[in-house]
């Protein structure tokens, strides 16, 4: 991908966060068996601000293809930093998990489909797989 050297370096950077992202799942696997709810849920807390990055650095990535899309996704991606906020001042671990499972995990899901489908039809196009596509108007 010579030819796009920004794509090339959010590339980069998403997939430094997802090895971050790895080396806390570590850390809360540790926590979990060691019964440590706090810590539990401090490291819960570092993967979903972790977590939230990596959307960000994809939306940054999907602007390179569709500005509109990437916008949606980093509203999203405010909105859900906010209720996060929020959450973390109860300090309650259902309510944590709760906020996970309808908020986080479906901004997550967006943006790595987004992010997915825009690498996807970047590689194709330059595999003279398919032509890029540019909108045109039909009269």
């Amino acid at each position: 991908m010579k030819a796009f050297p920004e794509l090339e370096r959010l590339e980069e950077r998403i997939l430094g966060l997802k090895a971050e992202l790895s080396r806390f799942s570590r850390e809360r696997w540790q926590a979990a068996e060691k019964r440590d709810e706090q810590q539990n849920l401090q490291v819960r807390t570092r993967i979903a601000e972790k977590t939230l990055e990596n959307c960000e650095w994809l939306a940054k990535y999907v602007a390179n293809f569709s500005p509109p899309i990437a916008t949606r996704l980093e509203m999203e991606q405010g909105r859900v930093r906010s209720e996060m906020e929020r959450i973390k001042r109860l300090n309650n671990p259902a309510a944590f998990h709760e906020w996970i499972r309808t908020s986080l995990v479906p901004i997550v899901k967006f943006s790595e489909q987004m992010a997915y489908v825009a690498a996807a039809s970047l590689r194709r196009a330059q595999q003279g797989q398919a032509p890029k596509y540019t909108w045109a108007r039909r009269r």
